[in-house]
């Protein structure tokens, strides 16, 4: 499943200590192992709380800056590849 509607990613990230993460997670993705998106009941809660401080208000603003540079190189990039490679008609 992929979310891409901002409500409902905040409610995902607010709740997702109520979601049940199947096995097949750990299985398909191995090298998450036993992490924040792969573990469920107190274990899913011990690591939000331990990367929380990671993503206040405070430290996410320090990589506005990256995130806008890296976003407009990505923009140029797709639009190179469109350039090159056109969809035929």
């Amino acid at each position: 499943m992929c979310l891409t509607d901002p409500e409902l990613v905040k409610y995902v990230a607010v709740n997702g200590h109520k979601f049940q993460r199947p096995e097949y997670v750990k299985q398909q993705i191995p090298s998450i192992g036993n992490g924040l998106f792969s573990s469920n009941g107190k274990a899913h809660a011990r690591q939000k709380r331990m990367i929380g401080p990671a993503f206040n208000t405070k430290n996410l603003k320090g990589f506005s800056e990256i995130f806008k540079e890296n976003a407009e190189n990505l923009v140029k990039v797709i639009l190179l590849y469109i350039q090159t490679f056109p969809r035929p008609p």
